[in-house]
């Protein structure tokens, strides 16, 4: 995905107005890459982060995917990839930052790794509690050229 520029109008589009943007010629770039993982784990690559992070599939699904995350209305049968807008954002993200803080394998973490875990987490039970998939083993690894914090949509990207 692009980075990107407002060249006028930045907060005006909270207005509903009008704003001019340009991509960027840097990227994030996101690989998936199944495993032949003996036991059975998402391995997360962020070398932009300088965080490398293994979770069993095992931890995951008991810890994420037996109930869905908080809803703000509705049942566990309301939620699906079509209602992301059912999840308690605010709650569900105060629970995935207790889980990753106080996870025991991650003495010290920086407030941009913790974010990124944190995205993960969340993404990976917004979409996978809402199928009936079962995922194999795999690394993900995402590296961008975008500067963290650098107004060039690193975010979004």
């Amino acid at each position: 995905a692009p980075g990107k520029v407002i060249l006028h109008g930045e907060h005006s589009v909270v207005y509903g107005k009008t704003a001019l943007a340009a991509s960027l010629n840097l990227r994030t770039n996101i690989t998936l890459k199944e495993t032949d993982s003996s036991d059975a784990s998402i391995n997360i690559d962020l070398p932009n982060l300088n965080l490398k992070y293994i979770y069993t599939l095992l931890e995951l699904n008991n810890t994420f995917l037996a109930e869905p995350p908080p809803l703000l209305k509705g049942s566990r049968s309301d939620f699906n990839l079509e209602t992301p807008e059912l999840i308690d954002s605010t709650a569900f993200i105060s629970t995935l930052r207790e889980y990753v803080l106080k996870n025991h394998k991650l003495s010290q973490i920086t407030f941009p790794q913790e974010c990124a875990l944190i995205a993960f987490l969340f993404l990976y039970t917004g979409i996978l509690c809402s199928v009936n998939i079962h995922i194999q083993p795999l690394t993900i690894e995402a590296i961008s050229d975008l500067a963290i914090a650098s107004g060039a949509g690193s975010q979004a990207s």
